[in-house]
């Protein structure tokens, strides 16, 4: 049996784009009023944490929400990164 690891990393890829445009849309564009320009990190279950700096944001995120959180700059177009 051949599995073709491009395509299933594609579809992973598109399956974490997809999962951190939701969380962005539900959680963290509200956001975006009041704290343009600062850091946030959204959980899986909708845990929030925001802080000026991106370091800040990432302790934070470790500290109260623990691993798998996605970090975003509020009033950017994508995600910083996934923290794992």
């Amino acid at each position: 049996m051949v599995v073709n690891t491009k395509d299933t990393h594609q579809t992973s890829q598109r399956e974490t784009n997809r999962q951190a445009d939701e969380l962005y849309a539900r959680y963290g564009k509200p956001l975006e009023a009041e704290h343009d320009g600062e850091f946030v990190a959204i959980s899986t279950q909708g845990g929030i944490v925001h802080a000026p700096t991106l370091q800040q944001v990432l302790d934070l995120s470790l500290e109260q929400l623990g691993p798998g959180s996605y970090v975003f700059k509020l009033g950017a177009d994508r995600s910083v990164f996934r923290w794992r």
